[in-house]
């Protein structure tokens, strides 16, 4: 998903996000978020989320990759609530 955030975030808002996430799409955390900068990473058993941020651009990257079945329309949806995120990318495959 690649798109435009309503206002910054922090480091902290996209780790509580990556948690949430995982709970969102029953994906089992095998590690807390990992954050440096603009760029944050999870692993869960099944795969994992990536996200890259700009701040002074407000857009946003999240990859989420896994073997486990999941919603796509429901990690849009979460992320669109969670970031008030607005997509303008999206694919699934």
């Amino acid at each position: 998903m690649v798109g435009i955030l309503g206002s910054e975030i922090t480091n902290q808002q996209v780790a509580d996000y990556m948690e949430a996430l995982s709970v969102r799409l029953n994906m089992k955390q095998l590690s807390k978020p990992i954050t440096y900068k603009d760029t944050a990473w999870m692993h869960w058993e099944t795969s994992g989320v990536i996200a890259s941020w700009n701040n002074k651009l407000k857009n946003i990257n999240v990859e989420i990759y896994t073997c486990k079945a999941f919603s796509p329309e429901d990690a849009i949806n979460f992320t669109r609530e969670k970031l008030k995120f607005t997509p303008l990318s999206i694919k699934n495959f």
